[in-house]
């Protein structure tokens, strides 16, 4: 990460920023549903998952509440603070995906059975993104799986990130790490509705000080989560979520 956009993620995470989300906000909406998605992935009885890049463990405690032992590292110090602090029951430790991850804490001397990483990939430097991979491949149990999400070429860049992907790129950059691709979702779906249930516009009617039409704001969430928060098409989504499969050493 270079030091601009390392000095803005500092700035963003000034705050727990991704506990103050709800679902009710236009901007919290998509974070809420790709969250679901993600969640509805791991397994239902108990395994060791570890976040990569788990930022202020906003994901980690939902992970960790359905009773899945949790471990989770990020590049920042101050977001891991937030999180060991938020979620307790788990376990958290700044750490550096591009380098080997069982020599950097003693929680990383067992391996997972589930790597998440969510909305990470894009901020890592492409030259670093190979290793950054392989080192989750080494920390997997043999058939273990790695669920990533990661922003699609179809929705603006930001700032915070350096690229942004298509479908048989992050497939691609997968199959060469060792993983083999077993289902990929399209989260958020791209159309006129979605577009017009997140506007700044609507957002400024649904937050107007006088009505304070709670209800309005729920029904947004009940039709983005029923009908917009995923997609069938490859070419209309916001991102992409792989659940690949470790297979031998690459």
């Amino acid at each position: 990460m270079d030091e601009v956009k390392k000095a803005l993620s500092y700035e963003k995470y000034k705050l727990p920023n991704h506990w103050l989300r709800t679902p009710l906000q236009k901007d919290g909406l998509p974070y809420f549903g790709y969250m679901a998605v993600i969640l509805a992935q791991l397994p239902r009885t108990p395994v060791r998952v570890l976040d990569a890049g788990c930022g202020d463990g906003r994901i980690s405690a939902e992970i960790a509440r359905l009773g899945h032992e949790l471990v989770g590292l990020d590049f920042l110090e101050l977001p891991v603070i937030y999180a060991q602090n938020l979620v307790p029951q788990a376990r958290f430790f700044v750490g550096d995906l591009r380098q080997p991850l069982r020599s950097q804490h003693a929680s990383m001397a067992q391996p997972f059975d589930v790597v998440v990483m969510v909305e990470v990939y894009e901020h890592i430097p492409p030259s670093d993104c190979p290793a950054v991979l392989r080192h989750l491949h080494q920390v997997l149990h043999p058939g273990g799986r790695l669920i990533i999400s990661v922003p699609s070429k179809q929705v603006a860049m930001s700032s915070l990130h350096y690229r942004h992907f298509d479908e048989p790129l992050i497939r691609d950059e997968l199959t060469a790490a060792g993983f083999a691709v077993q289902t990929m979702l399209y989260q958020h779906k791209l159309t006129w509705l979605t577009k017009l249930l997140l506007s700044d516009r609507t957002e400024a009617v649904l937050d107007n000080g006088w009505l304070q039409p709670v209800f309005l704001k729920r029904l947004r969430q009940v039709i983005y989560m029923k009908y917009l928060n995923v997609s069938q098409q490859p070419t209309a989504c916001g991102r992409y979520i792989a659940i690949a499969q470790k297979r031998e050493e690459p």
